[in-house]
């Protein structure tokens, strides 16, 4: 899973914003099949650099990089459903950022997914796995 923000009119003397990013919550998907899969989704967080002018068309995924080999390692092998959750630490305001001027959030999420038999469920998951078959 790739994902790329931005925090258009905020502004910051270093260009970009540290905001962390908090994922977790049930993530449900529907299988060939018909079944659905349920998973609970552990919280995790990672940091992220959020611009502060607009993210431009396919910015963060020109290419489809081999899916065993993400872009984004701290949210890989896991749904892109669920909860999400973006924060901004004090020391950023401490560092001169100013959201006066803030017109707008952008939130890109990009993901790769597999059909087929898994050969593991994601580390990062609690409950029941189904696999397909």
């Amino acid at each position: 899973m790739n994902d790329v923000y931005a925090l258009i009119g905020a502004s910051h003397s270093e260009g970009e914003i540290s905001c962390d990013v908090r994922h977790d919550g049930k993530h449900q998907q529907r299988r060939p099949d018909k079944s659905v899969t349920t998973q609970w989704l552990l919280p995790k967080v990672a940091t992220r650099f959020a611009k502060t002018t607009p993210l431009l068309p396919d910015e963060g995924f020109g290419y489809d990089p081999p899916l065993g080999a993400p872009k984004s390692l701290a949210f890989w092998g896991r749904g892109v459903g669920g909860s999400w959750q973006a924060t901004i630490p004090q020391q950023q305001f401490d560092t001169g950022l100013n959201l006066d001027g803030l017109t707008r959030i952008q939130v890109w999420i990009g993901y790769q997914s597999l059909h087929g038999r898994p050969t593991a469920p994601p580390a990062d998951s609690v409950g029941p796995h189904e696999r397909s078959r």
